[in-house]
């Protein structure tokens, strides 16, 4: 009996907590369709040198210094190759950058000061992109 009571009062304080809500309507436009139709920004070609004319190179250094936990998309001996790849992933929403580490050129997805955001970071890229081969480098 005291189940049947406790079971009766779970059930109107259940439907007691439910109000009317009112539903968003979506017009007839395909969300999907639209996202997978947005114009892509070109990016910058290899040559560019707009950044080195803006900021000098101890202030680029300086810079580079307090992010050293770089979450990596790939990894090549050839520059080309990289900069290929980091095309790819440019045309794919993801605005990368290549840098030379130990003769090797690693694209560099985001970069991050603190070792544990960019962990969290890279767990949740590899779940969202079922990617695994990211990862994590440090200088």
């Amino acid at each position: 009996m005291k189940s049947f009571k406790y079971s009766l009062i779970s059930l109107v304080l259940i439907l007691s907590a439910c109000s009317k809500k009112e539903l968003t309507k979506l017009d007839g436009t395909n969300i999907v369709e639209l996202t997978a139709n947005r114009e892509i920004p070109k990016a910058p070609s290899a040559d560019s040198q707009q950044l080195s004319q803006k900021f000098s190179l101890t202030q680029i250094l300086e810079n580079r210094a307090l992010f050293n936990y770089h979450i990596v998309g790939g990894s090549s001996k050839r520059k080309n190759t990289a900069l290929n790849l980091s095309q790819q992933l440019y045309k794919k929403g993801y605005p990368c950058r290549v840098i030379e580490t130990n003769g090797k050129y690693r694209v560099v997805i985001q970069s991050f000061s603190n070792k544990k955001v960019a962990v969290r970071e890279l767990k949740r890229l590899k779940k969202l992109n079922h990617k695994p081969d990211l990862w994590i480098l440090k200088e």
